[in-house]
């Protein structure tokens, strides 16, 4: 029998109820074996729901159980970085869910934090896992496209009906650019191979603070431009276009799904549909940062890649910044 990760939950999120736990409970290296938060009735409702070993009613407690090995944070983005921390201090092992940082001085903190401690600190970018984004990249690599000439995505969705969620809070890191853009951003920089050289953007604010949404155009040395859009006040939407000198390739669903994913591949007005097959992207996450603890394999989201990111966003909706 192969060992099992054993994870502690620092947080009663969404993300980890629906999705996360899940996803460990699945996999074959994995067990869930702690839970932690603030607020007791959601504890007390994970560990009804979800039967770990332990629970604890404050997060500091579960840092200091030496039986966890890997600590996953779903904790809003402002968080991040005190929780980060404090996990890496208390010899954990931390994947922490994406946007990792607000910036990339965060970041770098961070990962410095994750190096002088001798632990692991990856991104928790689970779209990366699905089989789907590996053909895309596949298709692209292999030259299918042509040429690429440009790229655009995107990804919205529908908050308004959800006044108080925390992603419409500028002081715990709301708006649609960290949410959504962080997928749109990286997902472009991995199929691109490479940096931008030039970002524009025009960022529409709320009453809140934040972004309700924000539109990026990037250019890439000037062989190709890409743009994107992210919004939380338009209807459900994640559709990728990429543009070939010799044909294109359209997901209408890029980002965490599952099950049978349609892609389809356009040269002139003949469009050809494929499939592919995609487990749950979080038990494929789960397993993936598991194997990276028992030394199996190597971190997919590496540092640069994190810190990039984190910078990127920041310029976005910072235009003015350096």
């Amino acid at each position: 029998m192969s060992e099992k990760i054993k994870w502690g939950i620092l947080g009663t999120a969404n993300i980890a109820r629906k999705a996360l736990i899940p996803g460990i409970q699945s996999s074959e290296n994995g067990e869930l074996y702690a839970i932690a938060g603030r607020k007791r009735e959601k504890v007390d409702e994970f560990n009804n729901n979800f039967h770990p070993e332990r629970v604890y009613y404050s997060y500091e407690e579960l840092l200091q159980d030496d039986n966890v090995q890997a600590v996953y944070i779903p904790l809003p983005n402002a968080l991040h970085m005190e929780w980060v921390i404090k996990a890496l201090e208390n010899g954990k092992n931390v994947l922490c869910e994406k946007p990792i940082a607000l910036d990339e001085f965060e970041a770098e903190s961070m990962f410095n934090c994750a190096f002088n401690n001798k632990k692991i600190l990856m991104e928790a970018f689970a779209y990366i896992h699905n089989p789907l984004i590996h053909k895309m990249k596949e298709i692209i690599d292999k030259g299918t496209l042509g040429a690429i000439k440009a790229m655009d995505m995107t990804f919205t969705f529908d908050l308004t009906p959800r006044e108080n969620d925390i992603r419409w809070s500028k002081s715990l890191g709301g708006g649609a650019m960290y949410d959504l853009g962080c997928y749109t951003l990286h997902l472009t920089r991995h199929l691109a191979g490479k940096e931008p050289t030039e970002v524009k953007s025009f960022v529409k604010r709320t009453k809140y603070g934040v972004d309700e949404s924000t539109t990026v155009m990037m250019n890439f040395e000037n062989e190709f431009h890409t743009t994107f859009h992210v919004g939380f006040t338009e209807q459900f939407n994640q559709r990728c276009h990429i543009h070939g000198s010799e044909g294109s390739l359209i997901t209408p669903l890029t980002f965490n799904e599952k099950g049978s994913l349609k892609y389809y591949i356009q040269r002139g007005k003949e469009i050809s549909e494929y499939t592919v097959e995609s487990p749950d992207n979080y038990m494929l996450e789960a397993t993936h940062f598991a194997n990276v603890i028992l030394g199996k394999e190597q971190q997919v989201i590496s540092i640069k890649d994190s810190v990039m990111n984190a910078s990127w966003i920041r310029r976005i909706l910072n235009p003015f910044s350096l």
